[in-house]
């Protein structure tokens, strides 16, 4: 099932970020996050900005948000994309089914015009799901991060709303 986030939720939530984090390339962030900081972001995505979860046999698999893009209110229009799935719910469609959704619901409350991921250079799953999706490349961040010691690239993928 697939619903929005609740705080019962977050440290499931926090849980998934933090592996990510410790683990992965998706986000640069190289400290896990505590609860305080994850809850103010959940408190971020209360209301113009969203939250869903997928919910499997009581445990949340994976979730994904439309947040702010950056700080300046000339970006309003736009939102980020972001999608995490645990550990052991990948590779069964479950970021798909997330994105599907959120795309679904961003276009029904109709507060932007533009939807943008930044992807991981590396990161071709999410790549190819963004792109079957409907996402169109809009460029390159070349050498823009360091993670575990590897510098990394970040494309950047626009999904027109309006």
């Amino acid at each position: 099932m697939i619903r929005r986030a609740t705080i019962e939720d977050l440290q499931e939530l926090l849980d998934i970020y933090n592996y990510e984090v410790e683990h992965g390339v998706a986000t640069f962030d190289e400290v896990p996050r505590t609860y305080e900081q994850r809850k103010e972001w959940f408190d971020a995505h209360q209301g113009k900005y969203i939250l869903i979860v997928k919910e499997v046999d009581g445990k949340v698999a994976g979730y994904a948000s439309v947040s702010k893009l950056f700080p300046k209110p000339a970006y309003d229009i736009s939102g980020e994309v972001s999608v995490y799935v645990a550990k052991e719910f990948r590779g069964q469609g479950i970021g798909k089914e997330l994105l599907k959704e959120l795309l679904k619901l961003t276009k029904e409350e109709g507060n932007f015009d533009s939807l943008f991921s930044l992807i991981t250079g590396t990161n071709e799953v999410s790549i190819h799901m963004h792109e079957k999706l409907g996402f169109e490349y809009a460029g390159i961040l070349k050498n823009s991060g360091v993670k575990f010691g590897k510098h990394l690239d970040v494309a950047i993928y626009r999904f027109a709303l309006k």
